[in-house]
């Protein structure tokens, strides 16, 4: 029983895995171009406050995060979360 559970585990780590490596960094209403910033900005509706302080929750929790790193952490959460 306990090694099935651990395959299913397994099996549920990996597909987990295999589908935040199959997104795209940017998708941004189809332009190539957009900074990860711009794809924050869009999916705070513009409110750069709001923006701001999703970047300083991702760097409160791992503070050894360069900006552009939390930057592109706030907006797979957020779009996670939207989900």
């Amino acid at each position: 029983m306990a090694v099935v559970i651990a395959i299913a585990i397994l099996v549920a780590a990996v597909l987990f895995l295999r589908r935040q490596a199959d997104e795209p960094d940017v998708d941004f209403d189809g332009a190539a171009d957009a900074t990860p910033e711009d794809q924050l900005l869009q999916l705070c509706l513009g409110d750069k406050a709001q923006a701001e302080r999703l970047i300083e929750a991702e760097i409160k929790r791992a503070p050894q995060l360069s900006r552009s790193k939390a930057i592109a952490r706030a907006v797979r959460a957020l779009r996670w979360a939207r989900r």
